[in-house]
């Protein structure tokens, strides 16, 4: 038996990469969501072997997927979060564009959530980026931070004449 090259350990990785980035484009009430976990977490893995070498649309994809849930509820939070982690630094600036809203994909994905019995709050994102900017630890976060506390910040409509618990996202 013999050793695989590098090269074709590369060429593995390549493939492996281009089929789960496939596999988190499907949508997720055609396709199981476990799927979209499993591509998330294989994705993290690469980034963890080789870092820096997962390309800029996995990433993209990997930290809009944090955001992802199906009409059972279920999410992809916890995989695709755990997978921005093991990416690491160069999810940063994905997460810092998400986390001011500057994020076009995110904000597209957010409008279809428009379900009137289960609300998505609108700042899920900012919260989502924040949390794990903040488990990256990442230097280049705490300006926007600041800057997003020292801001006023008014309460939607939809969250007026609710009580104090309701607020817990702003």
């Amino acid at each position: 038996m013999t050793t695989p090259s590098l090269r074709q350990k590369g060429l593995e990785k390549t493939i492996l990469e281009n089929l789960n980035t496939a596999i988190l484009l499907f949508d997720n009430d055609l396709h199981l969501i476990q799927h979209r976990a499993y591509a998330c977490e294989a994705l993290g893995n690469l980034a963890q072997e080789n870092p820096g070498a997962i390309t800029a649309e996995a990433i993209e994809l990997v930290t809009l997927s944090m955001l992802q849930q199906n009409h059972l509820g279920q999410s992809l939070d916890r995989d695709c979060g755990l997978a921005v982690q093991k990416i690491g630094e160069p999810a940063v600036p994905y997460l810092l564009d998400m986390f001011k809203g500057e994020r076009e994909d995110v904000q597209e994905l957010l409008s279809t959530y428009n379900d009137p019995m289960r609300p998505t709050p609108p700042n899920s994102a900012t919260v989502a980026a924040a949390s794990a900017l903040a488990r990256l630890r990442s230097p280049q976060a705490v300006v926007p931070f600041l800057e997003f506390l020292e801001a006023t910040h008014e309460a939607p409509a939809w969250l007026q004449d609710q009580r104090a618990v309701d607020w817990r996202l702003w």
